[in-house]
């Protein structure tokens, strides 16, 4: 089974809007990189939300930093 697009599951939590995304693409173009990257450059979306999506799109657990 192939993994969901880390843009789908950042549409479907409803913490990107699709032209977040649109944005994110059009910058990913230009300057290439991941899209996660992206949407934290264009400040759509917090590192840490980011990474708490990833973690869950890969099933891995998040480590807390102490």
């Amino acid at each position: 089974m192939p993994r969901q697009r880390i843009g789908d599951l950042l549409l479907a939590e409803g913490l990107v809007s699709q032209a977040d995304i649109d944005n994110a693409l059009a910058l990913q173009a230009e300057t290439g990189g991941p899209i996660g990257q992206m949407l934290v450059r264009l400040g759509a979306i917090s590192e840490d939300r980011l990474l708490e999506v990833l973690c869950k799109q890969l099933d891995i657990p998040v480590l807390a930093a102490d």
